[in-house]
């Protein structure tokens, strides 16, 4: 079955205008999640869900779904909704300082 990979990303800055900055935190440990998918809906579900998961933590996170290539086909329409950004999400983005 096909699946993706939810990473995340400390968020440092962020702005409802839609700019952001994160930090690639390169040998950091930062929480991740590979989930089984049928459709480009599963994968924003999975993404949300994730969101959510993530806020108690109490910082500001980016988080984003990539397409794990050797699990098998991508779902029809998962490159459109990635490049519309609905594959991606902020968590408590308000504390991100910017």
């Amino acid at each position: 079955m096909p699946k993706i990979k939810l990473t995340t990303f400390v968020l440092v800055d962020y702005k409802p205008s839609g700019s952001y900055t994160v930090d690639l935190g390169l040998g950091q440990a930062t929480p991740e999640k590979t989930v089984e998918i049928k459709t480009v809906a599963d994968c924003i579900a999975a993404l949300q869900a994730f969101a959510e998961e993530l806020k108690p933590t109490g910082k500001p996170w980016m988080v984003s779904a990539n397409f794990d290539k050797r699990s098998g086909r991508k779902p029809a329409g998962f490159d459109a909704a990635s490049a519309a950004h609905k594959l991606r999400d902020f968590v408590n983005e308000e504390l991100a300082k910017g």
